[in-house]
């Protein structure tokens, strides 16, 4: 029996409790104040499920908020982590579509049963999450010698290639990207909506017997509050960020990136198996992903920079794709603009 249905953070240890039936996640020594509030309020969201969808969610068990002290118990699910769904294991790609059924199903019921607060994450969350994540990491590389990490800063700093194509410095993107938000936010409303606040494909679940799905991991807060509602936007994004941004090929390290001279060349290690099953879940799960999604993804994608410190292979990837994905929507808006200029 395996715990990787639950993420073990370098803060956190997983342990089997009673007879193998659930999974006891607690905190190390090592972890700091704001680990701890985070591991903290993921508790309090597993306690305050919402009936409604109570379901896509592992049973909690036991648990206790007490600082470093802290512990949660929930249900074992044995079933398959929806990131090995796409990247290796083949064999199950004749339960894909079932999976990406079930996928909808759950979003919709976190659509339809929409919270009467007010409360809503807004264009302010996203850059004020972009910043002080992008602060933080020049912050570190600037206080670094690690010539790994200077090199980042130079791709931060000065224009770079990507497949032979120039790019702008990040510095430059990130300045745009703001800006942009700032603007598709005029035109896109934000909706409060029930979320799992981490819906990247590594924290869904599926049991092909039972055609069943579950969530695991909730993040319990968005900005510096606890909460269990945020946007209609936000996990959608995430799933964006996984379907379109290969970020599981990514943090599963299944991919090659080759440097020339300042000129970058990203390969991720794929079939047309995995591009088949990659289609399906867009078509299925997504349908049509609009300008402010697209240039939220790329804001989610350098805010996890700092994240990943330890991997700058991870880092330089998750910089290539933000910049190329940004391009690609920067083109779209202008024809989309220019298009409406000549309607008019």
């Amino acid at each position: 029996m395996s715990t990787d249905f639950l993420h073990k953070r370098y803060f956190t240890s997983l342990k089997f409790v009673s007879n193998n039936k659930a999974i006891r996640k607690s905190l190390s020594n090592i972890a700091n104040a704001s680990q701890i509030e985070s591991f903290e309020n993921e508790i309090r969201y597993y306690k305050e499920l919402p009936i409604h969808f109570s379901h896509l969610f592992p049973n909690l068990y036991d648990y206790k908020v007490d600082g470093i002290n802290s512990f949660i118990e929930l249900e074992y699910i044995d079933g398959l982590n929806a990131t090995n769904l796409i990247t290796h294991d083949k064999s199950y790609s004749e339960f894909f579509s079932q999976f990406c059924f079930q996928l909808t199903d759950a979003l919709n019921v976190f659509r339809i049963f929409s919270p009467s607060t007010k409360t809503v994450l807004t264009e302010a969350f996203y850059i004020d999450k972009l910043n002080s994540r992008l602060n933080e990491a020049k912050d570190f590389w600037q206080n670094n010698d690690n010539p790994e990490y200077q090199e980042i800063l130079d791709i931060f700093e000065n224009p770079f290639f990507i497949d032979s194509e120039p790019c702008e410095s990040i510095d430059t993107l990130h300045t745009e990207l703001i800006e942009e938000i700032e603007m598709q936010a005029k035109l896109n409303e934000f909706i409060p909506n029930y979320m799992h606040g981490d819906l990247v494909l590594s924290n869904i679940l599926y049991q092909i017997d039972e055609n069943r799905l579950f969530m695991v991991d909730p993040r319990g807060s968005f900005g510096k509050d606890y909460s269990n509602v945020g946007d209609n936007y936000y996990d959608r994004i995430k799933l964006i960020q996984c379907l379109y941004g290969y970020y599981d090929f990514i943090i599963s390290d299944n991919f090659e990136l080759i440097k020339y001279n300042r000129n970058y060349h990203l390969i991720l290690n794929k079939t047309s198996l995995h591009d088949k099953k990659i289609s399906l879940a867009k078509s299925i799960v997504l349908g049509k992903v609009s300008d402010l999604e697209f240039t939220l993804v790329v804001s989610l994608f350098l805010s996890m920079i700092p994240y990943h410190r330890e991997n700058t292979r991870r880092q330089l990837a998750f910089l290539v794709i933000a910049s190329r994905m940004f391009q690609n929507v920067k083109r779209n808006i202008q024809m989309n603009r220019n298009r409406k200029g000549k309607n008019r």
